[in-house]
């Protein structure tokens, strides 16, 4: 193994956790039409340059090293023995992540910390952490890839331009967990519409896992109202919101696709008026999500407005949750 640190000028990367988000999604796919993990984005990505990984998993570590001629580590210790990184990004299970968030912070002092969502699925163990990052002056982010896509930032853009205009009310269907998957589309909301006022349980729903659940819940922003629905995710995968707004309706369909139709009159009735159609197609690069969130991190730290999630977003978003979490538990009627 040839290690070294005569390393071009760029922002070094070391990706810890080689699983799917880290590097499997995008074994065997073309890399000019998938960028789908990390490892992938940040050898892709020009402002950076991917330098080692970290893994316990000896079979991960031999393949990483296989596709990138690049070195793997079993633990952070032995990584810091060779590299001093800018960026480390945490792509472990979510109930590792509090504890690799920590050692991170005790051993070394990176550039930013990326960390896959959830960022741990504990609030207290949130707050803590977020707030350790602040203390020691490390930015950290996580990982809603949503946020980073041309669509997503598109409507956005023609949210603050006026052109998308609240109040509003959705309805979101999500499956495999409220905290994993139903979070998404949560992050996504707090993006687009603000600040969240308040949480309220519809139903009680499974728990998943020790921490996480499907229950139907609602969220109460500062301009319109989001209901979220669990479907089982053993039936199939599903994600989809629908949004109407004050003049006219938003889609996030599956695979997904961005809809947006404006409110035009209707030319039957002098006084009525519809929905366009068909719906104009907001463009969206979900092929290439990993990517876009590199892309996004090379504008945070170079000083440029950037769409990623931040700790204190993730806070935002845990305390809503966890909310939703404490009132499922005390219904008493939850089933595994």
């Amino acid at each position: 193994m040839n290690i070294c640190n005569d390393i071009r000028k760029k922002f070094t990367v070391a990706v810890i956790g080689l699983g799917n988000i880290g590097m499997g999604y995008d074994v065997g796919l073309i890399s000019s039409d998938f960028v789908l993990t990390h490892v992938r984005a940040f050898i892709e990505q020009a402002e950076f340059q991917l330098v080692a990984a970290v893994d316990s998993n000896p079979k991960l570590r031999k393949i990483f090293t296989k596709l990138t001629d690049l070195p793997a580590f079993e633990s952070i210790e032995q990584l810091i023995k060779f590299y001093k990184v800018d960026i480390v990004v945490v792509a472990t299970p979510t109930n590792t992540h509090y504890k690799i968030l920590q050692n991170i912070l005790c051993l070394m002092k990176p550039l930013a910390i990326l960390c896959e969502k959830p960022l741990t699925g504990n609030l207290n163990d949130c707050v803590d952490i977020v707030e350790s990052c602040q203390n020691k002056g490390v930015p950290l982010y996580v990982n809603y890839i949503r946020r980073a896509d041309p669509g997503v930032k598109e409507v956005k853009s023609r949210i603050e331009k006026g052109l998308i205009c609240s109040p509003f009310k959705a309805v979101i269907w999500y499956t495999k967990g409220m905290i994993h998957n139903g979070s998404h589309f949560l992050d996504l909301f707090y993006f687009w519409f603000g600040k969240i006022k308040s949480a309220r349980l519809l139903k009680s729903g499974r728990k998943i896992g020790h921490e996480d659940a499907e229950p139907d819940f609602s969220i109460e922003f500062e301009n319109g109202s989001a209901f979220f629905y669990a479907v089982a995710s053993e039936n199939f995968a599903h994600y989809t919101a629908d949004i109407i707004l004050q003049n006219g309706r938003l889609q996030y369909e599956i695979e997904n696709k961005i809809f947006w139709s404006q409110i035009m009159p209707d030319g039957l009735l002098s006084s009525g008026r519809k929905l366009e159609s068909p719906a104009q197609i907001i463009v969206s690069d979900m092929s290439h999500y990993q990517l876009n969130v590199a892309n996004e991190l090379a504008k945070a730290l170079n000083g440029f407005p950037h769409s990623l999630c931040t700790g204190q977003d993730a806070v935002e978003i845990m305390i809503a949750l966890n909310e939703i979490l404490n009132l499922n538990k005390q219904m008493g009627n939850i089933h595994e």
